[in-house]
């Protein structure tokens, strides 16, 4: 019995403990082609480099893993190029996907203006096959990045990347995808350790990047894909700004969600444990009575109740042993003393005074006698043949008597 009660406790805290373990996995972000590439990484990744040389090999690190891109599903991240272009005060930089042999397809842009006291704007713009329209970052760096100085000196000229289908860097290697949820946790943590930027959202892109664009952009997978396009892929959403915000709405209600079924779980956990322990409680508890029935022991009131009913009986056999013990020498004294005061009344006519046991008697031979007698208890009586407390005798004369031949105390 006790084994099976132990058994039934055990499983019921495993099974409370079990449910309290329950998680529910939220993805952070969606799985749209434009969650492979974050651009507020792309911002502070040029502001680190050198030169756009500098800026195409971290971009595409395999060991950084800042792009995780793949455009054409197959799996693998996409190599991005960077081609240059500019004049006078404007630079812009375009990142494109090398999908197949003369297939590229653009991501995005970098525009880079300087204005007459030397004041620097850059905006990044996603690409609407990508990201939908008007995606605009305009980052604002702490510190004037390096590479400005690069695009305004006499060194200058526009980089074009020589890479191409089937030709790579010897650094770089094909590798796999990282789930998406992974990937932006891994660049939130970059941020929170690069904190030197912080962005804005532009509302319409510089007439200089339009002017500019034409003249380099590669958009062969978009036309042979339309299909595949942002707007093609979530109707009703404009780029992905607006689909990433109803992503994280969705988000923070799924982790309420969660933590709200965390809670109850938990509760039920410890509600389940605590009647588990009721339940095991009151089984020791029986078990607990049934062995002291067994082994003949009683309960305390049951034990107080005998030690009374064994402590009475007790007191009344030593009651009457003692009163019996005085009848037997209250019998014996009265004997005693009747013998002796017949001997002495007998011999002499002196008034004497007997002691029996632990009683006295006095008696005369023909006068007035007055006896009395005690026994172990020390009770007091005048004795005759038979004993009584005051008697009255027929001899000559009695203590105090009636009906004798006078009377007389001497």
């Amino acid at each position: 019995m006790k084994r099976l009660t132990t058994l039934l406790m055990t499983l019921l805290l495993m099974s409370a403990a079990l449910w309290a373990d329950q998680t529910v996995t939220v993805s952070a972000n969606s799985s749209d082609i434009s969650e492979g590439l974050d651009l507020k990484v792309v911002a502070k990744l040029f502001a680190e480099a050198k030169n756009l040389e500098e800026f195409e090999t971290m971009l595409n690190n395999p060991d950084s893993v800042f792009c995780n891109l793949d455009l054409n599903g197959d799996g693998q991240v996409d190599y991005l190029r960077v081609v240059e272009t500019g004049e006078g005060n404007k630079r812009l930089i375009v990142l494109q996907a090398i999908l197949a042999k003369d297939i590229y397809q653009d991501v995005a842009s970098i525009y880079v203006e300087r204005n007459e006291k030397d004041e620097v704007s850059v905006q990044v713009v996603g690409d609407e096959y990508v990201y939908g329209t008007n995606y605009i970052i305009e980052p604002v760096y702490v510190y004037r990045p390096v590479i400005y100085d690069w695009f305004w000196s006499d060194a200058w000229f526009a980089w074009h990347s020589p890479w191409y289908w089937g030709y790579y860097p010897g650094w770089w290697y094909v590798h796999s995808c990282w789930a998406h949820d992974r990937y932006w946790h891994h660049c939130y943590a970059w941020h929170h350790h690069h904190h030197y930027c912080s962005f804005r959202h532009g509302r319409t892109i510089r007439e200089g990047y339009r002017e500019l664009h034409s003249g380099v952009t590669r958009r062969e997978y978009a036309v042979a894909h339309a299909e595949r396009s942002f707007a093609q892929r979530n109707a009703g959403k404009t780029n992905a700004r607006e689909l990433r915000r109803e992503s994280a709405v969705s988000s923070r209600a799924a982790s309420r969600s969660a933590a709200a079924h965390s809670s109850a779980t938990a509760a039920r956990g410890t509600s389940t444990a605590s009647r588990a322990n009721s339940v095991s409680s009151r089984t020791y508890g029986s078990q607990n009575t049934v062995a002291s029935r067994g082994t003949g022991s009683t309960t305390p009131a049951r034990s107080a109740s005998a030690s009374r009913s064994a402590s009475s009986t007790a007191t009344s056999r030593s009651a009457a042993t003692t009163r019996s013990s005085a009848t037997v020498s209250r019998s014996a004294g009265v004997t005693r003393s009747s013998a002796s005061a017949a001997t002495r009344s007998s011999v002499s006519s002196t008034p004497a005074r007997s002691n029996a046991y632990s009683g006295a008697s006095r008696s005369s031979y023909s006068g007035s006698s007055y006896s009395g007698g005690s026994s172990y208890s020390g009770s007091r009586g005048a004795s005759s043949y038979s004993g009584g407390g005051r008697s009255s005798g027929s001899y000559s004369g009695g203590g105090r008597s009636s009906g004798g031949s006078g009377s007389s105390r001497r």
